[in-house]
């Protein structure tokens, strides 16, 4: 995807989101116009030499450039940040209600101030200039089945099962792997201190993700599993608040973090084209990755894969991309 976020440069600090917005690059940038890229570099270099231009050869990226494509579009916001102080917008949607229906409109207005966020309003002009990249047969490496027993081979009992599913199968039937035929291991995500790990994995053919959590296996699990205090579900709410979710500190810490970091591969792991909505989402683990799984679970079950952010904060999230940018440009010392 192509995202946006527009920004208000603060005086001090570094700015606030006002707004984003994001597309799908495959509706954005037309198929290339070419099989191949050294073919359309000749024939330009042919052209610019037809027509009395000196040519550089050893001049790689130049020559290159020569064959990109400019696309150029507006795009309108289509989110915002949270609004934090909405004293003014209640105030005056439960002054509306009183004058419609008294005390009770007063009310009814108020709650309704303290719902709405309005639209976001404004629109990115943009110029993108890209090297079109032409398709290429991809040949995907299917995932083996493992286990945590040695000398089991997971795999083998695996495909043997199937084997004898599908001889019952009558003829036509879909592939009666659970993972589909074209299931693979996508990566792995773990954390040098917390030790919270995670796989992800995919299916194109069955539009399936799956994220499997560790269990306790390490001595860091057991600082985890042992760190049992209670802490505010959501970030910045207030301990002393009886309706405020409590959770166990210790999968907590845990899970956020990765939390971010494992939505946005999970975002990512989706064929290009495709949206995260065309794919059915599942979590799993076992023992301490049950855990983790359930509030993963939870998450994302009622906020969405707000990959802006770890677990629930009151604070605004941040731009989805920017630990994604920092991670590329960050800069050695």
């Amino acid at each position: 995807r192509l995202v946006f976020t527009v920004m208000d440069d603060d005086v001090v600090g570094g700015g606030s989101p006002i707004g984003s917005t994001s597309r799908r690059l495959s509706e954005l940038f037309p198929a290339t116009n070419f099989d191949d890229p050294l073919t359309a570099v000749k024939e330009e270099v042919i052209s610019r030499m037809k027509q009395g231009e000196k040519v550089d050869f050893n001049d790689t990226e130049g020559l290159l450039k020569s064959i990109a494509q400019v696309w150029d579009g507006s795009m309108k916001l289509t989110s915002k940040p949270r609004k934090k102080d909405k004293n003014g917008q209640i105030a005056a949607a439960a002054a509306a209600g009183a004058m419609v229906a008294g005390p009770a409109g007063a009310a009814v207005g108020g709650i309704l101030g303290s719902l709405y966020e309005g639209e976001p309003r404004g629109r990115v002009d943009v110029q993108v200039k890209y090297m079109p990249i032409p398709e290429l047969p991809l040949k995907r490496e299917k995932y083996k089945v493992k286990g945590g027993l040695e000398g089991v081979m997971w795999a083998t009992l695996y495909e043997n099962q199937v084997e004898r599913v599908k001889k019952n199968l009558p003829e036509g039937a879909a592939d009666p792997h659970l993972g589909g035929s074209d299931l693979e291991f996508c990566c792995f995500v773990t954390h040098d201190v917390t030790g919270c790990s995670c796989a992800i994995y995919r299916s194109l053919e069955k539009k399936m993700i799956a994220v499997s959590f560790r269990g306790t296996c390490e001595l860091v699990d057991l600082v985890t599993d042992a760190s049992i205090i209670q802490d505010t579900w959501v970030k910045g709410e207030d301990m002393n608040d009886k309706d405020a979710a409590k959770i166990h500190v210790g999968f907590r810490n845990s899970l956020e973090s990765i939390s971010r970091k494992l939505k946005e591969l999970v975002l990512a792991s989706v064929s290009p084209g495709d949206d995260i909505s065309d794919y059915d989402l599942i979590v799993t683990g076992h023992s301490l990755g049950g855990a983790l799984s359930t509030l993963f679970t939870a998450d994302i079950g009622e906020f969405g894969i707000d990959a802006g952010r770890g677990l629930p904060q009151l604070e605004p999230s941040e731009p989805w991309w920017i630990s994604l940018a920092s991670n590329f440009f960050e800069k050695e010392e």
